[in-house]
């Protein structure tokens, strides 16, 4: 989603109209999920995917048909030989795809940008289908606070701000069935676009390799070290930011850290400690919290903590050794293993 938030971006600043195609919902076998997204330029050419095969390609007609004038809709797929006999098409599954023109409401991919940059979690709240009269297609809600766009009434305001949250929370999107008095019920896929944040203790090879792999999974990164030159960009350009400064300072800078996934690669066991030691002390509470190395160095650092009076509350929290056992050894090796491992917690699925 950040290529396509960037480039729909470009395009509102140069004036070019575009249409997007979301997929909304899924039912059973699909090679789509759902808030997978097709963008699809004035020009023709397009960014993103829905699938493939034929139903991207009856999705790509749509979004021309949108751009040529033509009002949102909502396309609906049942993936089997009988319905599509020349496919190959054999999921059988459901797919509900939403085509809509943002030329003008691409100003909230704009925002939604920004906001992720700065790893401000938010959600996108889209109409889909007929709404009522002036209220409005579109709206972002994000944890910091911000509200911008349509889409409000104060018979919905409530209910569209406690799914936003619910999506947030979960890093999964949702519909909701809105009334507003007087008029036809209509529906909204709330959809969170959210970047996840990396904090990366330690600058050395280990965690270039998973600033490099999480940027191509979607994740943020930021390293961290108190040598400034391995917290630097030269050294980690797939970073999005780099922090030199004494561990107990960058650890104080980014706590509680609730919604960030912490991983400690620094140079040796005892920076280790003293990174665990100021975050059991600074409250911290991340989605994840790992540290490399053998179970030796677990037992002695787990040992050290204790010693310092850290409970075995905040010990139980501590993933180590890090990564999924795939056998890993060299650098990219080991941050394929943690990637996957946080790709994995992200998606909620059973990587045993």
């Amino acid at each position: 989603m950040t290529d396509l938030l960037a480039e729909l971006e470009r395009l509102r600043t140069q004036g070019q109209r575009a249409a997007l195609g979301t997929i909304v919902a899924t039912a059973g076998s699909t090679p789509g999920k759902e808030a997978m997204k097709l963008l699809v330029r004035e020009d023709g050419t397009f960014l993103g995917t829905v699938g493939g095969g034929c139903l991207e390609a009856e999705v790509y007609e749509a979004a021309r048909a949108v751009l040529g004038g033509g009002a949102p809709r909502v396309l609906e797929f049942h993936l089997n030989e009988r319905d599509y006999p020349d496919s190959g098409l054999l999921c059988g599954g459901i797919v509900k795809v939403f085509v809509e023109a943002v030329d003008d409401s691409s100003e909230l991919f704009g925002r939604a940008r920004a906001l992720r940059d700065r790893g401000v979690s938010l959600a996108r709240c889209s109409a889909i289908g007929p709404v009522p009269a002036g209220l409005g297609r579109g709206r972002l809600l994000a944890r910091d606070g911000t509200d911008v766009g349509g889409l409000r009434h104060p018979a919905i305001d409530g209910e569209l701000a406690a799914a936003a949250s619910a999506a947030m929370r979960e890093d999964r999107p949702r519909r909701v069935r809105l009334t507003i008095p007087g008029a036809e019920p209509f529906e909204v896929f709330v959809e969170p676009l959210i970047a996840p944040t990396i904090l990366l203790f330690g600058g050395g090879h280990v965690s270039g390799a998973i600033a490099e792999i999480a940027h191509l999974a979607d994740f943020r990164s930021i390293v961290m070290d108190d040598r400034a030159s391995f917290a630097s960009r030269e050294r980690h350009p797939h970073a999005h930011e780099c922090v030199a400064a004494p561990w107990e300072e960058t650890v104080r800078r980014f706590a509680p850290a609730e919604d960030a996934r912490c991983v400690v690669v620094t140079r040796g066991h005892l920076d280790d400690e003293r990174v665990l030691a100021e975050m059991a002390q600074c409250g911290y509470r991340p989605v994840y919290l790992g540290m490399i190395g053998s179970r030796t160095k677990q037992k002695l650092v787990l040992e050290k903590l204790r010693a310092r009076g850290i409970g075995d509350e905040f010990i139980r929290t501590i993933r180590t050794p890090i990564g999924l056992d795939i056998g890993a050894r060299t650098h990219a090796e080991i941050a394929v293993a943690v990637v996957a491992e946080l790709i994995a917690l992200r998606r909620k699925a059973d990587a045993r």
